[in-house]
């Protein structure tokens, strides 16, 4: 089973209870799962039937514009509880670098 890294959980550990994220757990994540939680954003944003891969950008999705990508971007900052500045967007040619940033981001914490 592949923990969720944005999903929570709550456990009891001597009758107090506790709610903790993927990210707080330290769990780290595949690109394939990191994949498999980008692509319902991606689906709700740009194109309900995009299959999410790593060298997709862009370019090959017509209605991926510049409006859609911040849009995107502040999905992917709110479903997933991460803050991404833009100097780190700047740098992203591809999905392949998205899961890159959020799985460096995951290390950091």
């Amino acid at each position: 089973m592949v923990p969720q890294l944005w999903g929570t959980e709550s456990w009891s550990a001597g009758g107090a209870a506790k709610t903790f994220t993927g990210w707080e757990r330290g769990l780290c994540l595949s690109r394939e799962a990191v994949l498999r939680k980008l692509e319902p954003i991606f689906r709700s944003v740009v194109d309900p039937d995009l299959v999410l891969r790593e060298e997709l950008d862009a370019t090959k999705v017509p209605l991926w514009d510049s409006l859609n990508h911040i849009i995107l971007m502040v999905e992917i900052e709110m479903q997933l509880g991460v803050a991404l500045t833009t100097d780190e967007l700047a740098h992203l040619r591809n999905v392949g670098d998205m899961v890159t940033l959020l799985q460096q981001k995951q290390a950091q914490v």
